[in-house]
């Protein structure tokens, strides 16, 4: 995939075609204008142009152009004060415009109103500095603008709605004593807007009322019907719906009145919802349009309802999800999108994006379906595209698209509701949702039944013996105190199980979830035990928030578990972060039961993944197959005519391949290159390689470095002398396709078709160029492919095709010039094109099936998986989106929590048809449903949930009453929010804040809140986080944990300053939580912080909102300190004037606050503006010392503090005062911990007299002597040993350096006791130098049995090379032998013996650089010129480099340049004398292997031969875990058999268990010690091999421990040995003649027979198998010895049984030696025997 595409010239982005960038369009439609209107406008000279303008239409119409809305869109955002009347007056001619440009004024009308002007007008009218006559002037301009619409375009009228509705609320702030300011007429024009405008919104009247109302059929009558059925309506909205400018068809969500049906009420609810999200879109392409209509960039603008992103679609992709797109995105700020946080809210799952890539004419929809953020930060993401025909259609990748996402609204959360709406037929429980009525029935279910309250009696006051109770309203049931409730929570928990809905309003801190918590109790214990018939019916849990669903459901999961009750619980959604809830998951449900036996729905899932994979591998090779530039003959069948196809074929077939003949018929190789010809066995023709010299390169694609090439044309093997330079082919080369895609984007005729292949012949590199690949010659590596490839690429997106008329005229092809056979050639190619993308479009649609019919599948399992559930819990979005699941299940029962922060709609989409007993609960007073557009709460009542409607609508609500959260301060403000609240008496006993005067505080300031670059930046106020953060330190410095203290604000702008803020303070701050006011609903905690950040004149923001306001300041148990502008919030919103006022009498309510010490309660400090705390209460207290004796007597020094009184944690920084028991000073400070005393002391040790100097804090008696003292060890050797060493009878191990010479001619590296007495050698530790048969140097340890080598294998040949490492054998390269000249050519396999001898002739080549004849042979790589270069070449170095016929040859690995008679004798002489060792021939300067220099290839191939030939006989030398272990060995090494490694060590192991078995039943404990100081020092030996030597001390101490063994076993045995004796045995090195007499008197004789099988094991471990040569030999004497590595006896050495001289020089065996024929049937290995027993399988280096 071409992650690089090429950047357009225009707007500087990658991957867009230059004549179809919207910048280029943009600009020259921006000439075009400024060509005929002018030069640009510039915003100072903007109301001058205005003000020329007294025509109202033309106003309109020049304000709705691009170049004035822009510029009028800013200046209505951010009036100046002067601007304000200038406005007002152009509005006041727009309303006075004719009814031909009503989509322009009504453009210009929702630009006000978007603007948020009207809301500066309110401000000024409200504004308490301002004289009230200027507000009745202000008053009287508004009029102006209002009545001539209201008399002359009445039917317009609710363009100016909205500030009708403004006008209506300033008019009823103005007394009417001042209303006198203005003129009557004036007066009268004011109430006429006013009246009419109240009468068109008659309808907002009745949201006051709480009993419903019917309007009559008059009424309804008036209603205008829907245009079309909403089940027509797409959830998806379309271009028109995006496009339009007029107003969509809405009508209000009904509060206080019915519904006409069920499809009235659905139709309300799913055009508003849809409207919710439509409108913010709507208004952000409105944005970017003017943005684009004035000449801005889009990509550095900011703006404020959409998010917009630059990128194109590089690919089309199968997915679960079906097809879905890969985009690239092109970052204009690459540092930002790399930013920790910068894609969390952007571009998330299911996110709606609209792609354009020419300003919006047209339009694509897209779904996120896959971003993870690493692929983000790159600029790549995938989306589906949402419309069927969109997204089965081929996408031009080079396109650019414009892509918006809206910031406002999650279409992942609207999408399934709106589909559920448009699918349901009939709403649950319509007599209440549609109709309105309030009068409550039982549900059906319930009827006739009873009712069990077990789980939540108090038995401690429950006295009655009755069990059961009659599910009904009037029953009599236990008494509230019994089943824990008070007199307001008993009638809402019995209308919660009696009623088939129920509403239960929770104010804060009155517990509401404890209620529903109580109510899910009971109807679980009594659906188990009572209701046997309801048992497969779950009890289904929804809420708004995950948070909400996790708490809720974990009060569920405890009752479960500690009542043991068999009921299962699933929490469907991924979006937990509760690990209980975790464990819930749907996911974790389906990992227990995936051993389950399959059913119907799994095997139909597994056909339909089936049939995608399929599909998809379809797709994929069609996709392929379409980015080929070559056709092949095969593929041309369907696509030409009988004709012109047999023709071609006659004209391909006489060429070597179909596809060369067809590049050569195309013109984009040479003319007749290919062509078929006579095999020649002396002389290959020249005639593939002549024309092909433009495509000839090296390896590496370059000349090599210090070379000379020749000039001749061809390469040295072919005949002819022409010096001609190579003719260019085809004029300008297109070098790749980047090239060939630039010419693309500058030719405007190009069609789709053409205009899709770019970067699908990217990706599939090179596929034209197969035939050369399979092309004879040995030209395969020199074909410079992109040369060809460019040319065809060019070709293609080029040539116009040919007519199809034109192709049945044609008699045959070859008659065709070039122009024409290209043609011809691309109506093949567009035909072949268009048959594979209708292929393709079916193959699609094929997998899009597949993947629903996948879809429809899972959701079966998860039916089948959830039918026994007990409880199912989810979240409204998540419901709306199972409904298919929810419909199978059928649960009767929905309790919905948090039901007033719920859309109407989003509960509704989550019933089903057999719900029959709903629970609602909430509190319609906190927070509201959120929605993404204001208009529609306050035009449509949108924001109004199901909870709200049917308390106003006057529907039974039971409100909890006694609140167990606030203290009574705190919940005082409440009193306006809701006027019965009451204390519960558990709050009265809440303590007071500690070092602050009141438990409740609002600090009222007017520090001015941080400007914005830009309205969507969140607020902050850094003034007011400075005077938060200090405060908090304070109560933490009180002795609050950071688990007792929240910081809340309404905005993320001020939460992420106080992140900053106290990120360097983390002592006082951390763990400390700060969160939002709307995240924190439901939550509470003992001290409340409130931030609230607005301080402005202009707003105050959403803070005025009363549900904002009742959650804020309801969240703290004991303490609530809020810090806000109070002045203007009172001045402005109405439940804060209250709330001011009651905390002002109070005196909780100004501009500081009282801190007290609470040591010393005189002092107090008045923390305001300016205060430091840090200096006026540094430690939380008061400036006194704080003076307390400290538990380690010292006085506290710190200031006055209240955090830890017993001082466990102040550090006291006092000299530590405390002594050591020989008075010695600590030397620390007093709060540290006293060190163990180190002062040296003089002390005489109790155990030998000596003396000593001791550290003071040491036990004189545990210390250890170190007087050293001389003995003799058990070896004989002297030993030094300490005092305390002799005193416990320990002898250290001797650490004499061992005098034993080893194999390879050093002194042994270990010690007489590591050598354990001389028996086990550690063997020689110096560096071994000698080098590999391979020529890499043993990096090993020294050995005279080098391990094999492990590096990188260098055999290579032209074809290919080895891979593997040294040691393992290589495979023969089976190509063709490319050895060859212009006399000769080899004619076997590369792995093969070469059958020609190299050619001795000269190289007929002149130089290029120089044009001297070349000194080199024919058929070699030409050398430096002997003239130019006569130092460097003719060197002495073999005394004939000075000949005048001398020739020169240069190596290839190394470069060194040698003459060549006296480099063939130190070849063939290296290669014929039989004593030199088996290796690949070396350079004779740089001992670099000879491997590629074509002249020695037949020695070179023949030392590896050989080397092959030694590799093939190393055996598998490590240990596998199919190496099975006896029990005796198992039994006696133990774990030790974890750490062994090579095979010859567990043969070893295997051989000790077995002969101890046979000496002995029990192994004695001296024994055993032995035995594992042996098995230690088999383990850690390094040797891959049994070396001669380890042979030798394993076969010397196996003997020892079975003599051992037997005198341990045995008292009369430790009598024949004798102590002395035995003492040997222990303690030093005892020959193998005296161990055999030893045996004999222990065990009698000393041979055993050993057996083949033995044997076997003992040839496999010393390197040798089955089937190998022989490495065996016997001495003069008889005594078998072994040579490992190739075994051929080329060092001599000592028998060490007979010290007679073993091995050899040369390969020969010394006089009297022979090879062990009984050890194995092979001839001994490098012999003339084992030379012919290798047979001719002889291996060549490939």
């Amino acid at each position: 995939m071409n992650r690089n595409p090429v950047t357009c010239h225009n707007c500087g982005r990658p991957g867009h075609v230059a004549n179809r960038c919207y910048q280029r369009r943009t600009n020259q439609r921006l000439n075009n204008r400024d060509t005929k209107r002018g030069p640009p406008l510039h915003p100072s000279q903007f109301w001058v142009e205005v003000e020329k303008i007294s025509d109202p239409d033309r106003l309109t119409s020049t304000l709705s152009s691009p170049k004035f809305r822009f510029i009028f869109s800013k200046k209505l955002k951010d009036p100046r004060e002067e601007d304000v009347d200038r406005i007002l007056a152009v509005y006041s001619s727009i309303a006075a415009s004719t009814m031909g440009v009503f989509a322009e004024r009504k453009s210009l009308i929702d630009l006000l109103f978007e603007s948020k002007f009207d809301l500066t007008l309110t401000v000024r009218l409200q504004d308490p500095a301002s004289s009230m006559a200027n507000k009745m002037v202000l008053m009287k301009k508004l009029v102006s603008v209002l009545l001539p619409l209201v008399r002359e375009n009445p039917s317009h009228a609710d363009l100016f709605s909205p500030l009708a509705a403004r006008m209506q609320h300033v008019s009823s702030t103005v007394p009417d004593a001042d209303m006198s300011l203005i003129t009557d007429a004036a007066r009268k024009d004011l109430e006429a807007v006013l009246a009419y405008f109240s009468r068109e919104r008659v309808q907002e009247s009745t949201v006051q009322q709480k009993t419903p109302k019917i309007p009559s059929s008059e009424k309804l009558q008036m209603e205008p019907e829907p245009p079309e059925s909403f089940r027509q309506l797409p959830s998806i909205p379309s271009k028109e719906e995006l496009l339009t400018t007029e107003a969509p068809f809405l009508r209000q969500n009904k509060v206080g009145t019915s519904y006409d049906n069920d499809d009235h009420y659905l139709d309300v609810q799913f055009r508003l919802l849809k409207e919710d999200f439509v409108n913010p879109l709507r208004r952000g392409i409105r944005e970017f349009l003017d943005c684009i209509g004035a000449g801005a960039d889009p990509r550095s603008s900011r703006f404020q309802f959409v998010r917009h992103y630059v990128g194109h679609i590089t690919q089309a992709l199968p997915s679960s999800h079906g097809i879905v797109h890969e985009v690239y995105l092109s970052h204009p700020n690459p540092a930002a999108a790399k930013r920790q946080n910068f894609w969390v809210k952007r571009l998330i799952f299911g996110s709606l994006l609209v792609l354009s890539s020419d300003n919006f004419n047209t339009i694509l929809l897209a779904s996120v379906i896959d971003r993870p953020i690493n692929a983000l930060e790159r600029g790549f993401f995938k989306i589906r595209i949402e419309s069927s025909t969109d997204r089965l259609r081929l996408f031009k990748p080079e396109l650019g698209y414009d892509i918006l996402e809206t910031s406002s609204a999650y279409f992942g959360a609207y999408r399934p509701v709106l589909d559920t709406l448009k699918a349901t037929h009939g709403v649950p429980l319509s007599q209440y949702i549609v109709q309105g009525s309030t009068e409550s029935v039982i549900p059906h279910y319930l009827r006739g039944k009873s009712y069990k309250f077990d789980s939540i009696l108090d038995r401690t006051n429950f006295r009655s013996r009755k069990k059961v109770f009659a599910a009904t309203a009037l029953a009599p049931w236990p008494h509230e105190s019994e089943l824990g409730l008070d007199d307001s929570q008993y009638p809402a928990f019995k209308a919660a199980l009696t009623s088939e809905i129920s509403i239960i309003q929770g104010p804060p801190g009155c517990g509401k979830t404890y209620l529903g918590l109580k109510v899910a109790r009971v109807l679980l214990e009594n659906k188990l035990y009572v209701l046997p018939e309801e048992k497969d019916s779950p009890l289904l849990v929804i809420c708004y928030t995950n948070h909400a669903l996790d708490q809720f459901l974990e009060g569920i999961h405890d009752f479960i578990t500690r009542e043991k009750l068999k009921v299962q619980m699933v929490r469907l959604g991924g979006r937990s972060k509760n690990p209980v809830m975790d464990k819930l998951s749907l996911r974790e449900l389906k990992n227990r039961n995936k051993n389950r036996a399959q059913t119907n729905a799994s095997r139909m899932r597994g056909r339909a993944y089936r049939d995608m994979k399929t599909t998809e591998e379809i797709i994929e090779t069609n996709r392929q197959n379409s980015s080929k530039s070559l056709l092949s003959m095969d593929e041309i069948i369907p696509l030409a005519s009988e004709n012109t196809y047999l023709t071609l074929l006659e004209y391909v077939s006489n060429f070597e391949s179909e596809d060369i003949g067809l590049m050569e018929f195309l013109g984009v190789i040479p003319r007749n290159v290919g062509l078929k010809r006579v095999p020649d066995a002396d002389e290959p023709s020249a005639d593939l390689a002549q024309g092909l010299e433009s495509l000839l390169i090296n390896e590496d694609g370059m000349e090599e470095e210090g070379e000379q090439t020749s000039t001749e044309e061809g390469d040295g093997e072919d005949s002819g002398d022409g010096q001609e330079e190579p003719e260019d082919l085809d004029g300008a080369e297109v070098e790749d396709e980047a090239a060939a895609a630039e010419e693309l984007r500058r030719d405007e005729d190009l069609t789709i078709t053409e205009a899709r292949q770019p970067k699908q012949a990217k990706q599939d590199g090179l596929q034209c160029l197969e035939a050369l690949e399979d092309g004879s010659d040995g030209f395969k590596t020199n074909i410079n492919k992109k040369k060809v490839h460019a040319r065809l690429i060019k070709m293609i997106y080029t040539v116009n095709p040919m007519e199809e008329a034109q192709e049945s005229a044609i008699v045959n092809v070859a008659d065709l010039d070039i122009r024409a056979r290209q043609a011809l050639y691309k109506l093949w190619f567009n035909k072949n094109i268009q048959m594979i993308e209708e292929e393709q479009l079916k193959l699609i649609q094929e997998f899009e099936d597949a993947a629903e019919q996948h879809s429809k599948a899972a959701v079966q399992e998860n039916i089948e998986l959830l039918s026994e559930v007990g409880v199912l819990g989810m979240t409204s979005t998540a419901a709306a989106k199972n409904q298919d699941l929810l419909k199978s299940l059928k649960p009767k029962v929905v309790i919905i929590e948090e039901a007033a922060e719920c859309l109407e709609a989003h509960i509704v989409a989550s019933l089903t048809r057999s719900c029959q007993h709903l629970i609602l609960i909430g509190d319609h007073k906190q927070l509201k449903p959120s929605i993404a557009t204001y208009a529609l709460s306050t035009d449509f009542n949108f924001d109004i949930s199901l909870f709200e409607r049917m308390v106003t609508n006057g529907y039974n609500c039971h409100t909890l009453a006694y609140q167990h959260r606030m203290k009574p301060d705190i919940a005082a403000p409440l009193k306006h929010i809701y006027p019965r609240l009451q204390n519960h008496e558990v709050v009265l006993s809440y303590p007071d804040v500690k070092g602050v005067t009141q438990n409740v505080y609002y600090f009222n300031h007017a520090l001015p809140e941080d400007k914005k670059e830009g309205e969507l930046q969140s607020k902050s106020n850094l003034g007011e986080a400075k005077l938060i953060v200090q405060f908090v330190r304070f109560l933490r410095q009180q002795g609050y944990g950071p688990g007792q203290i929240t910081i809340l604000t309404p905005y993320t702008g001020q939460l992420t300053l106080f992140r900053n803020l106290t990120a360097n303070q983390a002592g006082w701050f951390r763990d400390l939580a700060v969160k939002t006011v709307d995240n924190f609903q439901g939550e509470e905690n003992d001290i409340i912080i409130l931030s609230l950040v607005r301080s402005s004149e202009k707003s105050i923001g959403f803070i005025k909102e009363e549900n904002r306001i009742c959650v804020a300041i309801s969240r703290a148990k004991i303490g609530f300190y809020a810090f806000g502008n109070f002045t203007q919030y009172a001045a402005k919103v109405d439940l804060w004037r209250n709330i001011v006022d009651t905390m002002t009498l109070n005196d909780q309510c100004g501009k500081e606050i009282t801190l007290g010490c609470q040591k010393h309660p005189k002092y107090q400090v008045k923390f305001t503006v300016g205060v430091d705390l840090s200096r006026d209460a540094p430690e939380g207290g008061c400036l006194e010392k704080c003076g307390a004796r400290m538990p380690c007597g010292h006085s506290c020094r710190l200031m006055c503090h209240s955090y830890d009184p017993e001082h466990e944690k102040v550090t006291c920084a006092q000299p530590c005062a405390r002594k050591c028991k020989n008075g010695h000073g600590c030397g620390r400070t007093c709060s540290q911990k006293c060190p163990p005393c180190r002062v040296k002391v003089s002390v005489v040790l109790p155990s030998c007299g000596h003396k000593a100097e001791i550290e003071c804090f040491k036990d004189p008696e545990k210390h250890l002597c170190n007087i050293p003292f001389v003995v003799k060890g058990d070896c004989g050797h002297n030993i030094q040993v300490a005092c305390h060493q002799e005193q416990a009878g320990v002898t250290p191990p001797c650490r004499r350096q061992c005098q034993q010479v080893m194999e390879c001619g050093d002194l042994c590296g270990g010690d007489c006791g590591r050598c354990s007495y001389g028996r086990l050698h550690v063997g020689c530790t110096n560096r071994c130098k000698r080098v590999h048969l391979c020529g890499h140097t043993c990096s090993s340890t020294c050995s005279k049995q080098c391990p094999p080598c492990t590096q990188l294998c260098q055999t290579r040949c032209p074809h290919n090379e080895c891979r593997k490492l040294c040691c393992e054998p290589c495979a023969p390269c089976a190509e063709p032998c490319t050895v060859k000249c212009r006399h000769r050519k080899c004619s076997k396999l590369c792995g093969e013996p070469c059958d020609i001898t190299p050619c001795a002739k000269p190289c007929k080549k002149k130089l290029r650089r120089c044009k001297h004849a070349c000194a080199g042979l024919c058929g070699e790589d030409c050398p430096p010129c002997k003239i130019c270069f006569q130092h460097e070449v003719t060197s002495i170095f073999f005394g004939t480099e000075e000949e005048p016929s001398a020739r020169f040859i240069v190596l290839k690995d190394c470069k060194h340049v040698f003459e060549v008679t006296g480099l063939d004798a130190w070849v063939n002489m290296s290669s014929s004398e039989e004593s030199v060792a088996v290796q690949t021939k070396l350079c004779p300067r740089c001992k670099t292997p000879i491997i590629r220099t074509k002249r020695y290839w037949m020695q070179t191939r023949q030392a590896l031969a050989d080397i092959e030939q030694v590799k093939r006989k190393i055996p598998n030398l490590l240990l596998s875990k199919d190496d099975n272990l006896s029990d005796s060995l198992s039994e006696l090494v133990g774990e030790a058999v974890m750490e062994l490694d090579y095979k010859w060590k567990l043969h070893i192991l295997e051989s000790l268990a077995k002969r101890m078995k046979q000496v002995t039943k029990v192994i004695g404990e001296e024994t055993a010690g032995e035995i594992h100081k042996f098995i230690r020092w088999i383990t850690r030996n390094s040797s891959h091999v049994a070396t001669e030597e380890i042979v030798n001390d394993v076969e010397l101490e196996m003997l020892r421990l079975m003599i051992l063994a037997r005198v341990e076993d045995a008292d009369e045995n430790r009598v024949k040995i004798g102590e002395e004796d035995l003492h040997r045995l222990r303690f030093s090195r005892v020959e193998k003649s005296e161990l055999e007499e030893f045996y004999k008197k222990v065990s009698g004789p000393f041979y055993q027979e050993v057996t083949r099988e033995e044997l076997e094991k003992v040839r496999e471990a010393m390197g040798g198998g089955a089937g190998t040569a022989n490495h065996w030999y016997k001495c003069p004497k008889g005594h078998l010895y072994f040579i490992g590595d190739c075994g051929g006896p080329n060092e001599g050495g000592k028998c060490p049984e007979c010290k007679e001289t073993i091995g050899g020089q040369g390969y020969q065996l010394a006089a009297g030696n022979q090879a062990a024929t009984e050890m194995s049937d092979a001839p001994a290995a490098f012999t003339n025997e084992a030379n012919l027993a290798i047979g001719p399988n002889v291996l060549y280096h490939d």
